[in-house]
């Protein structure tokens, strides 16, 4: 899941007071396939965006899924937009290691804006 909100400041620092923070236009909280595919779209529009994600990597959710986890859905419906070249076979059962080394090659590949280790507890209007 991939939650986005404008105009905000985030601080994601491990120190209890937060003492460093991002300021953007847009934060995604979460690095999986929609908070990337949402940074994708987001950088084609040339806007100001940061993606959080709470792991060290792009994709991390997916390991800590079931170990023999498979992707049931064709993988043409799996890939994000902007993949280029063959991933899978077109109707491939993708395991969630495959799946989550594709979502951080995807994030690199496309330099998105990404930010890994920072747990987000809470989010909040500030006025100014």
């Amino acid at each position: 899941m991939a939650f986005a909100a404008a105009g905000i400041t985030i601080r994601p620092c491990s120190s209890r007071r937060g003492a460093c923070a991002i300021e953007t236009d847009i934060v995604v909280i979460g690095g999986g396939p929609a908070g990337l595919s949402l940074g994708y779209e987001l950088s084609m529009r040339r806007a100001a965006y940061q993606i959080v994600e709470q792991g060290p990597a792009a994709g991390f959710s997916w390991l800590s899924m079931q170990e023999n986890l498979k992707l049931l859905s064709p993988w043409k419906v799996d890939k994000l937009f902007g993949t280029r070249g063959k991933v899978a076979a077109r109707h491939a059962l993708v395991s969630r290691a495959v799946y989550s080394a594709y979502l951080a090659r995807y994030a690199e590949s496309h330099r998105l804006a990404l930010a890994t280790g920072v747990q987000v507890k809470s989010v909040r209007a500030v006025a100014g």
